[in-house]
C-alpha cells in the first residue's frame, strides 16, 4: 500500500486489511471469538478440508490485500483479495452468497454515493485499486464493477443517483468489450451513458499516477457519447461495401431496441445514418427487420 502511495485516510475509508499467508488464520480467529466456523463456511470465507487430512477448515483468502465490498448500508457482505506476490487468481472474490450477488453490488458505492449526487454524474471503473486510486486523487464519484459484467440490476442501482454515466475501463481488447457489453444494459436502463478509451493500454489507477487527476479529470469531461464510442470500434476498417451496413445494422439494432427514449433513439440513428452514408429511413427499416 506504501508502494501505491495509499495514504492512512484511505486506507480507513475503504477497510483495507490483509489475509496472513496461514492456512487457518481467520478460523482460529473466529473460534477464539467464539463465532461458528458453520457460518463463517456459509459465508464463504472458510471451507471445510477433504481427504485425509484431519478434517477442518481451511481460509479462502490467504496472503492477499483485502477489500470490504459493502452494501448500500454499509454492512459489509462480502471480500475481494488481491495477491500480494505471485499466484494465481491476481483478484479473488467471494462467492456469491445469500446476502452477496455481485451483479447487484458496486464496489465502493456506499463510500461514494454522496459525491455522485452532488456530482449528478458516476465514472464507472473496472477494479478495486482504479476506485481507491481515483478516490484518493480526488476523483470521488466512482464505482467499480468488481471484475464482473454490468447488470442491469447495476443500471437500476446507479439510476437512483444519477442518469448520467461515465464508463471508464481499461483500454485493452477485454475492456473494450465490456464497455461494448455495457451500453444496451445503461441504454435500457434509461441513463445517458458516455465512455471513455485511456491511451497506450493504461487502466485508470496507472493513468492518474502518470499524469495526474487534473488531466484525467479534463478527459472525463470531455468525454462523448458511449454509443458514438462503440460505433466507432465497430466501424474500424468500415468502407462502405452493401454487406458491411447490413452487418452494422444487424449489430447495432439490439442496441437501438433497447432505448425506450424515442427522442435519443432517433438522434442516434441519424448519427449512424450519417455515418453509414444511407437515409433516416432507410436506416429505421433495416433496423426494424424485414
Amino acid at each position: 500500500l506504501e508502494k501505491r502511495c495509499l495514504s492512512k485516510e484511505t486506507i480507513d475509508t475503504f477497510g483495507i486489511c490483509y489475509a496472513p499467508e496461514e492456512w487457518d488464520a481467520l478460523g482460529q480467529n473466529l473460534q477464539s471469538k467464539l463465532i461458528s466456523l458453520n457460518l463463517a463456511e456459509e459465508a464463504r470465507l472458510i471451507k471445510e478440508r477433504s481427504g485425509d487430512k484431519g478434517g477442518g477448515y481451511y481460509d479462502i483468502f490467504r496472503e492477499r490485500l483485502m477489500f470490504p465490498i459493502r452494501s448500500s448500508l454499509g454492512e459489509v457482505v462480502a471480500f475481494g483479495g488481491r495477491v500480494i506476490r505471485q499466484g494465481e487468481p491476481k483478484y479473488l472474490n467471494s462467492p456469491e452468497t445469500s446476502i452477496f450477488q455481485k451483479g447487484r453490488i458496486l464496489y465502493g458505492l456506499f463510500e461514494t454515493a454522496k459525491y455522485i449526487r452532488s456530482e449528478d454524474a458516476v465514472i464507472v471503473v473496472e477494479g478495486y485499486m482504479d476506485l481507491v486510486s481515483l478516490y484518493q486523487a480526488g476523483i470521488r464519484n466512482v464505482v467499480a464493477t468488481m471484475g464482473t459484467a454490468l447488470t442491469l440490476d447495476h443500471g437500476k442501482l446507479l439510476k437512483r443517483l444519477t442518469k448520467n454515466v461515465v464508463i471508464l475501463f481499461d483500454g485493452d481488447s477485454a475492456g473494450q468489450e465490456a464497455t461494448e457489453r455495457s451500453l444496451p444494459l445503461l441504454l435500457q436502463a434509461e441513463l445517458y451513458p458516455k465512455g471513455l478509451t485511456l491511451p497506450n493500454n493504461l487502466d485508470p489507477d496507472d493513468y492518474v499516477k502518470q499524469f495526474g487527476a487534473d488531466h484525467l479529470g479534463d478527459l472525463i469531461q470531455k468525454a462523448g457519447d458511449l454509443f458514438s464510442l462503440v460505433l466507432s470500434q465497430w466501424m474500424k476498417g468500415y468502407h462502405g461495401e452493401a454487406s458491411e451496413k447490413v452487418q452494422l445494422c444487424d449489430r447495432v439494432s439490439s442496441v437501438l431496441n433497447t432505448i425506450h427514449d424515442l427522442r435519443l433513439k432517433q438522434l442516434y440513428i441519424s448519427e449512424m445514418a450519417t455515418k453509414l452514408e444511407v437515409t433516416d429511413h432507410w436506416l429505421r427499416q433495416a433496423i426494424s427487420g424485414p
